[in-house]
């Protein structure tokens, strides 16, 4: 099985009295993911507060997603959000080059 690493951004200035709250979305994630039978190993709710260009989730969440990849040998990261091919770009060049799924 593919060892997978789930995360999934959000913006804490949206509102979520009209919008599934993020923990709904990453179980449904998570459903997704093993119908596809991926072993979900770990996964990552992260509250941004601005969607950065080069990588979406900022450096420092970049960082702690490479050090998880190393810790539990990860073969995939699935990042629930829409990542412009610059964002996918640079992530794959900071080490992250496992990043292969997004949806959003």
């Amino acid at each position: 099985m593919t060892k997978a690493l789930l995360i999934h951004p959000y913006l804490y200035t949206e509102k979520f009295t009209l919008m599934r709250q993020p923990t709904d979305k990453m179980a449904e994630l998570i459903s997704l993911s093993e119908a596809i039978q991926l072993e979900v190993l770990d996964t990552s709710i992260l509250k941004i507060s601005e969607i950065k260009p080069a990588t979406y989730i900022g450096l420092g969440a970049v960082q702690t997603i490479q050090e998880q990849v190393q810790k539990l040998k990860i073969d995939l990261v699935v990042v629930n959000a829409p990542l412009h091919p610059f964002s996918k770009e640079t992530l794959r060049k900071d080490g992250t080059q496992k990043l292969l799924i997004e949806r959003g």
